[in-house]
């Protein structure tokens, strides 16, 4: 993770454009994550269309393997994730939401830095070093899109990434 975090900020990254479906690519991450776990986790698509943007599909990908696995990290055993796909006028947004324990309204910056971590005893469990997000905030910005985090409804974090039409 690290080489490809210096590669981007070196590169300013260049990415390789073609037309992708964002709900394919996010199930084609869910059944990859599935295949890898022992024991599979419930995890929702809600999505009501095709939604196809002009992005670098590797990349895309990851960013979404990220929040995911996050999510199902983070999440209390047995709960449910769930990624919502949708589409505005002028943008596609992609948001997974999970059930762990959420994000302090001071920290939902810091997490986007490289080794920005959320000091909980929920992080130290999972080893985090903080660069999984940090490639993400990279890969969305390479793109002209946008990702932030919110608090989800009732409990947990939402964590969301745009990307221009």
């Amino acid at each position: 993770m690290t080489s490809v975090i210096v590669w981007l900020e070196a590169a300013r990254m260049s990415v390789s454009l073609a037309v992708w479906d964002l709900a394919q690519m996010a199930r084609d991450v869910c059944a990859a994550l599935g295949a890898s776990l022992v024991e599979v986790p419930p995890i929702d698509i809600e999505s009501a269309e095709v939604v196809h943007v002009t992005c670098d599909g590797a990349l895309v990908r990851r960013v979404i393997e990220n929040l995911v696995s996050n999510g199902l990290k983070h999440s209390p055993r047995g709960a449910r994730v769930r990624i919502s796909i949708a589409c505005g006028d002028s943008h596609a947004r992609v948001a997974v939401h999970d059930q762990g324990r959420g994000v302090r309204p001071d920290a939902r910056e810091k997490i986007f830095e490289k080794f920005g971590t959320v000091e909980t005893r929920q992080a130290s469990i999972h080893n985090s070093v903080g660069l999984g997000l940090a490639f993400c905030k990279l890969a969305i910005e390479a793109h002209g899109g946008t990702i932030g985090v919110d608090p989800g409804v009732p409990a947990g974090s939402t964590f969301w990434f745009e990307l221009p039409l």
